[in-house]
């Protein structure tokens, strides 16, 4: 690992820094004296570095990074050291890149104080950053992680698609005192989590086909088997394929729908309101998109003779009375 070492003016703690480094087997260039020549060799060489050390004020510091860094995962830390405050600081890449690490490091040596400047280091908790740093994990590999954390934290159960190397860091993540529990099968979960080429993971949530009917006391069986075939032939979809049929809860029990309860499962709708419900849309898409959390109409409002149907896709989110 390559660390940029600066310090305005030459002094015994340059030295005791660089020495600290290189024993424990750091690559280190070190810069004495003039901002500027620090400032424009940082800018040329900062997507080779590691780690970026002032021995310098904290404010100089901060002026010495200021406009140079652009993201977490791919530019160096960087750490101040301040010999006659006696503390140690990470200004930025504290977790993922090791920071933390190397500011804890140098504070225990040279019997400085360490200051944590992240919440959860102050709560006690170790960041996923810093547990990606310590396993050496790839950046998509955090954000695997942290949308699979966030979505455990939440009562999700998740489903996690990655390779083995990374289900044993999730276990380790485990011990950190991360929730982990592994879903053999994705049925039953309410996300899934993957990895695709390297790339931000991608959350899939499993979307339910859901169809929405509204009929008349007056429909009959054949109407309202018509009017669901008519439907689904709009997707060239089977009956089967359908998650749950919605009927308005006032024609719970009606007979047309008899021969439909037998095949997909029957769900009724509490619709109070409905009667100032949207102009945009008709009872039956309303049936459909009602209890669907980010829910989409498929096939808008098909007519009967004495009934509707509209199909919707979403997440369930269940409003059923």
């Amino acid at each position: 690992m390559k660390v940029l070492l600066w310090a305005p003016s030459a002094n015994d703690e340059v030295k005791d820094v660089a020495g600290i480094l290189r024993s424990h087997g750091l690559e280190v260039k070190t810069i004495k004296g003039a901002f500027s020549k620090a400032h424009e060799y940082l800018r040329e060489s900062r997507n080779s570095l590691d780690f970026v050390i002032g021995v310098a004020p904290l404010p100089l510091c901060v002026r010495w990074v200021s406009g140079l860094l652009k993201s977490k995962y791919e530019d160096p830390s960087v750490l101040c050291v301040r010999p006659d405050g006696g503390y140690v600081l990470c200004l930025c890449g504290e977790h993922f890149r090791g920071g933390k690490c190397l500011a804890s490091l140098l504070a225990e040596t040279l019997q400085m104080k360490y200051i944590p400047t992240s919440k959860l280091d102050l709560m006690g908790i170790t960041p996923l950053d810093e547990l990606c740093f310590r396993l050496r994990l790839s950046p998509s590999s955090l954000r695997l992680l942290n949308d699979y954390v966030k979505r455990q934290a939440r009562g999700f159960k998740v489903a996690i698609k990655a390779s083995p190397r990374m289900l044993e860091c999730m276990k380790q993540v485990a011990s950190k005192g991360y929730f982990f529990k592994e879903y053999s099968s994705e049925r039953g979960v309410n996300a899934v989590i993957c990895q695709v080429n390297g790339l931000k993971p991608l959350a899939l949530k499993p979307r339910k086909v859901v169809l929405g009917m509204g009929l008349c006391s007056v429909a009959d069986k054949h109407d309202v088997s018509s009017t669901v075939e008519r439907a689904l032939s709009v997707l060239k979809m089977p009956l089967q394929r359908l998650d749950a049929l919605y009927v308005p809860d006032f024609r719970k029990g009606h007979p047309a729908l008899s021969d439909l309860e037998s095949l997909v499962p029957l769900k009724c709708l509490k619709i109070q309101g409905l009667s100032r419900r949207s102009k945009v849309r008709s009872l039956c898409e309303e049936l459909a998109i009602k209890p669907l959390k980010h829910g989409r109409l498929l096939v808008k409002k098909i007519k009967g003779k004495h009934s509707t149907a509209a199909l919707a896709e979403g997440i369930v989110h269940d409003r059923t009375g």
